[in-house]
């Protein structure tokens, strides 16, 4: 145990090392803040990792299986979202057919209900006794 810790140690020493390079080398100030965030997290995870193994028990082994389940559950649901996209963009087409047909019969329907209509007042006018049919009135004033 003590040999890994000291193994531990050695390692994230010469990984600081490194990354002071890194940072001394960075080709602009800009870009300081987010090497210092990377180098920080690296450390974390460097300290981490073998923690797990020893306090954890399993260690990474563990974190493997825990990673593949939560992969596993991830990969379900995407394809539970697939076939409910699919599902929902089949249903978008009919829809959308079905208010085309709707909106093309009502056109139809219209036009035909207009010249139905013009033929019925026709009728009318001529059939009825009591009904005055007025086409056009023009006024005009005669010199």
């Amino acid at each position: 145990m003590g040999g890994k810790l000291l193994q531990i140690i050695r390692q994230v020493g010469i990984f600081m090392i490194c990354a002071q390079m890194i940072l001394h080398f960075k080709p602009s100030e800009n870009y300081g803040k987010y090497i210092k965030l990377l180098i920080s997290i690296m450390v974390l995870v460097q300290l981490f990792l073998p923690a797990m193994e020893i306090f954890g028990g399993g260690g990474n082994g563990s974190f493997q299986s825990k990673m593949g389940f939560y992969t596993d559950i991830l990969d379900k649901s995407m394809e539970e979202v697939n076939i409910t996209s699919v599902t929902a963009e089949k249903m978008l087409e009919e829809l959308t057919m079905e208010e085309i047909k709707t909106r093309i019969n009502n056109q139809n329907l219209t036009g035909e209900e207009e010249k139905t209509q013009e033929g019925d007042a026709e009728r009318e006018g001529t059939e009825a006794e009591g009904n005055i049919q007025i086409d056009r009135i023009e006024v005009g004033v005669n010199d």
